[in-house]
């Protein structure tokens, strides 16, 4: 058994860690373009964080789920997701026939969020940083706060 997560992980906060440390045998997507204001790190970063904790993911263009499973040549028993999209993900099974359940991991509005994570770095706050990451993020928050001061 296995499970997914796909997510922009802009960065992977506590909460992602968290959940994916949570999961059985779990298989993470991260969604990545191009770096932007809303996406400022790249690949390198984003790994670099990833494992500290021992979790590799799969980098992919497309956050759409047919198209990740076909590129990752698997099909997982379970999709991990928010709310937010929980009912897209659902419309999307569906439609597809896909063999695949969710697991809805409900967000409260207090919850920690890669743009509250932004904000903190922007705003030159280690404290908030350091309550919305986990502790072996907390070495990167110069060159993370660098890199978001440098793209504002």
């Amino acid at each position: 058994m296995s499970e997914l997560i796909i997510g922009k992980f802009e960065p992977p906060t506590l909460t992602h860690i968290r959940i994916i440390q949570q999961m059985i045998n779990p298989i993470v997507v991260v969604v990545h373009t191009k770096v932007s204001k809303q996406k400022p790190f790249s690949k390198e970063i984003i790994s670099r964080l990833f494992s500290e904790y021992e979790i590799f993911p799969y980098f992919i263009e497309t956050g759409y789920i047919v198209d990740i499973l076909d590129i990752l040549e698997i099909t997982p028993e379970y999709l991990i997701c928010g709310s937010d999209r929980y009912k897209k993900y659902q419309e999307i099974i569906d439609k597809n026939k896909l063999s695949l359940q969710l697991k809805e991991v409900k967000r409260l509005d207090s919850d920690i969020s890669a743009t509250k994570v932004r904000y903190s770095l922007i705003s030159n706050d280690e404290v908030l940083f350091r309550k919305l990451m986990p502790y072996k993020f907390w070495p990167y928050f110069e060159e993370l706060k660098q890199i978001c001061q440098n793209l504002k």
